[in-house]
Formats: structure tokens, C-alpha cells, sequence
């Protein structure tokens, strides 16, 4: 005997539109994001000029464009200011490009040219990345991911300290992006305690690293992951942790990263750079965060707000995890607040930010 089975209109025509309006959407955010990252395309082609050009007016941009054409993956590109992982991303880009790979061409202006575009595109990608990490975790739907995605770029467009920095040759944007993965990592292992997201956040960390050394200011904190719990367990499973960082710091910057008196020399040069801090340098510190940082999270809460119901629950921390991952987030930041830098400096809270 057959069933007879009803099928309610009205649920399936919710159905139905439910279904074309995700696609829809989909595609509507798809041409809004295609367009915004057109517009920058753009902008930063405009901003392409050679090397002499640039040096005067951005020493440490002809210096990137520089160090860009000299690097390699096996070789020391004899910079230490930053690590190279951004650099040599760059050559490897550059290798696909015929008009640069050819020794005649090699530092001419065209060459110049190609190297200055791929770098500021580098960091183009990052800022679009950042903003899609961002989405995913504020929505586990693919339409609503999208949308909050291109209203993020819109944050970070109507930020100056962004959109400069897009137009600088600057690893920063780089850092941004893996520091803001690296904290979703450690996030994700703080939660599930899974084996595979602790090797993945220990690489994560330690490309962060290769990216620029800021990163160590990151470092004493991680070690709230394994404690509290003075257990030995704990102890070896942070020991395991810090060297897997220094390990992959070593060989992805194989060999300029065994370099370590060169390295301390920048450091201890660059700390000639900030002072003690003062009443006047504490107050600009938090200025600079908050004009860095409100137009995006105020997108971001909205966002949550709006979209809490398709919101992955997995986001939703315990409180102690919580405190664990403000303090790891949050520590750089401390760091800076107890010095008074004399040189430019507004890119420094970048990655706090993140």
C-alpha cells in the first residue's frame, strides 16, 4: 500500500527562495568584492614607479624593492631589518614573469616597475585574506560570509593606516595575516586540544616569525596555552611548541636565519630608536590603536550582531581560554606601551589590531 506523501506548498516555496536567494547574494558579493579589489588593482598600479623615484621619497621601500630582486629561497639577502619569507615570495612571483627573470633585465627600471607592483600586490591579497579569516569565523554560511567580507574591506578602505599601507612595501600586511591565522590556530587547539592543530600552530608561529621579528613579542605569552598546571606534561609539551617555532623560523629562512650576530646587531640598533616612555607616548599608543582599530571592529560587532544565528558555535570560547587568547593577542601591545619610539612607528600596532 502506498503512502501518500503531502508536501506543503508554502514550505516548499520558502525553500525555494531561500536556495535562489543564497544564490543571489553569492553572487552579488562576488561582483562587489571583484570590484573593490579592481579599484585597488588600480590604485596600486598607479602607484608603480622605479626604484630612484622611490628612494626619494620611501628610503625603505627602494630598500624592499631591492632586497626583492636579490633574494632567494637558498640564499642570505643580506637584510636583516625584516625576516625574507615576504621577499622571497615576491622573487618566486617574479620568476613567472619573463621580462624580469632575463639578465639584462634584471635591475632595470622595468624589472623595478614589476618588482614594486608584486610587492604592494602581496600585501593586497593579505588585507582581502584577512578580511575572508574574519568573515568565516563571523558566519559558517557561504552567502553571509561573502557579504560580511565585503563590508570588512569597506572598514579597512575607510581606515588611512590601511589603505597607506596597501601602497607601501612593507611586510606588515603579511604579518597581519599570519599573526591573525596563528591566533585562530592556537584558538582552535586551545578548544579541542587536537594533535594536528598543535603542529599547525607551532608553524604558524614560527613562518610569523620569518615574516618580521616583532612576532617575539608574541612569544613569552604563548606559553599560556600549556599553563596554568605546573604538570611535566605541560612543561615538555611547551618545550616541544617553542622548538618547532625556532625550527621552522630556521628553515624557512635557511640560511640568512642562522645568521644570529647579524641579527642581534639590528636589534640592539633599532632599540636605539625608543626611549623611555612618557605620559605623552602612552596616551599616543592607545590613540593610535583605536583610530587603527574601531571602523573594522565596529563592522565585525554589527556583523555578529546581525548574523549571530549563523554564527559557527565553535567561535565561542571558554572563559579561561578566553583570558588566554586576549593576553596572547593583547601582549605585543604591552610591549610597546613601555617605550617611546622615536622612529615612524604607526605600523607597529598593526598586527595587534589583527
Amino acid at each position: 500500500m502506498e503512502e501518500n506523501i503531502q508536501v506543503n506548498p508554502r514550505e516548499s516555496l520558502k525553500s525555494f527562495l531561500r536556495k535562489k536567494t543564497g544564490v543571489i547574494l553569492t553572487f552579488i558579493s562576488l561582483i562587489l568584492i571583484c570590484i573593490q579589489f579592481s579599484y585597488f588593482t588600480y590604485a596600486v598600479s598607479k602607484h608603480v614607479d622605479n626604484w630612484a623615484i622611490i628612494y626619494s621619497f620611501d628610503n625603505d621601500a627602494a630598500n624592499g624593492i631591492r632586497v626583492a630582486q636579490r633574494s632567494g629561497w637558498l640564499n642570505n639577502n643580506q637584510y636583516y631589518n625584516y625576516g625574507n619569507l615576504y621577499f622571497r615570495v615576491a622573487r618566486t612571483i617574479e620568476r613567472f614573469n619573463p621580462f624580469t627573470t632575463s639578465e639584462q633585465n634584471y635591475f632595470s627600471a622595468v624589472s623595478e616597475e614589476s618588482f614594486h607592483f608584486t610587492l604592494m600586490m602581496i600585501s593586497l591579497f593579505c588585507l582581502f585574506g584577512l578580511s575572508f579569516l574574519l568573515s568565516s569565523i563571523l558566519s559558517r554560511n557561504y552567502p553571509y560570509r561573502l557579504l560580511c567580507m565585503f563590508i570588512i574591506n569597506i572598514a579597512f578602505m575607510k581606515t588611512d593606516i590601511w589603505v597607506e599601507y596597501v601602497l607601501k612595501v612593507h611586510p606588515d600586511f603579511l604579518l597581519c595575516l599570519m599573526a591573525g591565522i596563528s591566533v585562530f590556530l592556537s584558538k582552535k587547539y586551545l578548544e579541542e586540544k587536537k594533535e594536528y592543530y598543535f603542529y599547525l600552530t607551532a608553524v604558524s608561529w614560527g613562518l610569523t616569525l620569518g615574516i618580521k621579528l616583532f612576532t617575539v613579542f608574541y612569544l613569552p605569552a604563548l606559553a599560556l596555552m600549556f599553563f596554568p598546571g605546573f604538570k611535566k606534561e605541560n612543561l615538555v609539551k611547551a618545550i616541544k611548541f617553542y622548538c618547532i617555532i625556532g625550527a621552522t623560523y630556521l628553515i624557512i629562512g635557511f640560511p640568512q636565519s642562522f645568521e644570529f650576530v647579524q641579527t642581534i646587531k639590528f636589534l640592539i640598533y633599532q632599540s636605539s630608536f625608543s626611549v623611555s616612555p612618557t605620559r605623552e607616548s602612552f596616551i599616543e599608543w592607545w590613540q593610535l590603536l583605536g583610530n587603527q582599530i574601531y571602523l573594522p571592529l565596529l563592522a565585525i560587532i554589527v556583523l555578529a550582531l546581525l548574523f549571530r544565528n549563523n554564527t559557527d558555535e565553535t567561535i565561542f570560547l571558554k572563559k579561561g581560554n578566553l583570558i588566554r587568547l586576549f593576553i596572547i593577542s593583547f601582549f605585543p601591545f604591552v610591549m610597546l606601551l613601555e617605550r617611546k619610539v622615536t622612529s615612524p612607528y604607526h605600523h607597529y600596532t598593526l598586527p595587534v589590531v589583527t
